[in-house]
């Protein structure tokens, strides 16, 4: 026998043994002021009530019975015997029974009631305290409120979080901890949301231990009864304070990029994995091209009938089949009303998370001022070399005409003295 079954069996055995004693003093009080079988029959059943109290169904029959039997031998006439010799005893003595055996049966009922009622209330204790602990262990503020607003419960994290206590955050002191500016407009929102009876959200600022306030998403989910009425509010605080910077600086940088496109004549650009134009900016318009007919056209389709030079598309094609980005290509292509336009256009590569290539993205700029000043500096270039080339031709033609003429007198002199001294040679001596 294991010390579990031992502890089992002494148990009921135990109380056998204290209810016979009980029993036996009520039998020798009563016997000693002898008391009638009426009497004695009440302080009896008052005694197995007492030990219903404390044992079970089975002991308390088992003492009804021992009952039964002390009343038989000790008050009814005859006594000190076991027979009944007056008709109404018999039945006072079946009624005590009857009565002992109705009211163990129902106070056991009522101890095995009162003992799963206390089972089930230290369980949903321990499951409160472990539903506590929980909530307090994850990392995000939970509160819970009546259906009327009034906070009756907030985690360690929020307490913590605040730098309140449980005290001071109950009720509506919690509001304390939310922004001066913030706190009619929460109200407000708080009171439409429970107005509501659905869920719902509300933005306000907290105010840290430190003292620092950050904006916060308050949730709130109701909790309905059997008649669909709404016992308790829980919620949750959610820190956004980064997630308003991101947006701020989002917007911010939308508008500097609004701003941009709407004084700038650049003109941005996406395309797809084959490089085909997916989207262009309407700054592209402010330069004579209609953006909308340009897309599905790669850059070397528009590019086509106005220049050629293959090596340099070879290039840029290389460059685009790498993934790689590039800066200031520039191609010629031509406005709606065929003049040419010279564009420098510069992307990058784009991928998804997957790393899969997605297209280019960039921006083009209209070159054209700027390739007509480098085409009339290179004309100017070209008539100064001209103009060069001439002014030496001039020069050597002058330069020639002066040599035959310094070389022209001295050779007429020469011819002239020559032609004397023929004369002279002829004549007679």
């Amino acid at each position: 026998m294991t010390f579990g079954q031992a502890i089992t069996l002494w148990r009921p055995a135990m109380q056998c043994f204290l209810g016979g004693v009980a029993l036996a003093l009520a039998t020798l009080i009563c016997f000693t002021l002898e008391a009638d079988l009426a009497t004695t029959a009440f302080v009896y059943l008052v005694v197995i009530v007492l030990l219903s109290l404390m044992g079970g169904f089975l002991v308390s029959a088992i003492l009804s019975v021992v009952a039964v039997a002390g009343l038989n031998y000790f008050f009814a006439p005859p006594i000190f015997s076991f027979r009944i010799d007056y008709p109404q005893d018999v039945v006072l003595v079946t009624a005590f029974l009857m009565t002992s055996l109705i009211v163990t049966g129902l106070v056991g009922r009522v101890r095995q009631q009162t003992d799963a009622a206390l089972v089930a209330r230290a369980r949903a204790e321990q499951a409160e305290r472990e539903m506590r602990l929980a909530i307090d262990t994850i990392p995000a503020l939970v509160w819970r409120t009546q259906p009327d607003g009034f906070c009756d419960f907030v985690n360690q994290p929020w307490l913590d979080y605040a730098g309140l206590s449980a005290d001071q955050a109950g009720g509506w002191g919690w509001t304390s901890a939310i922004h001066p500016d913030d706190v009619a407009a929460m109200l407000d929102d708080w009171r439409a949301i429970r107005a509501s009876g659905t869920r719902g959200e509300v933005e306000a600022r907290l105010r840290r231990f430190d003292g620092e306030f950050r904006s916060f998403l308050f949730r709130a989910e109701p909790l309905r009864g059997a008649a669909d009425t709404v016992v308790k509010w829980y919620g949750t605080s959610i820190d956004i304070e980064e997630r308003k910077r991101a947006e701020g600086a989002l917007r911010e940088s939308e508008q500097r990029f609004r701003d941009y496109a709407e004084l700038g004549s650049d003109w941005l650009w996406e395309d797809g994995p084959d490089h085909r134009l997916t989207r262009v900016s309407a700054q592209l318009a402010s330069v004579g091209i209609d953006g909308q007919r340009r897309l599905g056209l790669t850059r070397w389709e528009l590019a086509a009938d106005v220049e050629e030079d293959p090596e340099k598309w070879r290039l840029h094609m290389a460059t685009l089949q790498m993934r790689k980005p590039f800066r200031d290509f520039r191609y010629a292509t031509r406005r709606a009303d065929g003049s040419a336009l010279y564009v420098a256009a510069s992307g990058k590569p784009v991928f998804d998370p997957a790393g899969n290539f997605l297209g280019y993205r960039g921006v083009s700029r209209d070159r054209t001022a700027e390739v007509r000043i480098e085409q009339a500096e290179e004309a100017l270039r070209a008539a100064q070399a001209e103009l060069a080339h001439v002014t030496r031709v001039t020069m050597l033609g002058q330069l020639s005409a002066s040599i035959a003429h310094e070389v022209n007198q001295p050779l007429a002199a020469i011819v002239t003295n020559a032609q004397a001294c023929l004369r002279w040679l002829g004549r007679e001596t």
